[in-house]
């Protein structure tokens, strides 16, 4: 989530576990398709939560998949804002 600092970037700033960054990532997906914006899921690898993209219209771009990136951000950066 951008501001890397060390290794861990935000993780470091914030001092999450894994388990609370899954439970984050779970929550910007849903924050993310309840504001109409995009849809995105979600998926389990190596055990971890990731999110999930497929484009399957062919009109999608470079500027779309730039802005799905930037409301993810945008979420993830209120959410933590809220948990510090």
């Amino acid at each position: 989530m951008g501001g890397e600092k060390g290794r861990g970037g935000e993780r470091d700033r914030l001092r999450l576990s894994e388990e609370d960054i899954d439970r984050l990532n779970l929550s910007i997906v849903d924050e993310l398709r309840a504001s109409g914006k995009a849809f995105i899921s979600s998926t389990r690898l190596h055990s971890r939560v990731a999110l999930r993209f497929c484009f399957v219209n062919w009109r999608t771009t470079s500027a779309d998949v730039e802005e799905i990136i930037r409301l993810l951000l945008e979420i993830g950066k209120q959410l933590t804002a809220n948990a510090k």
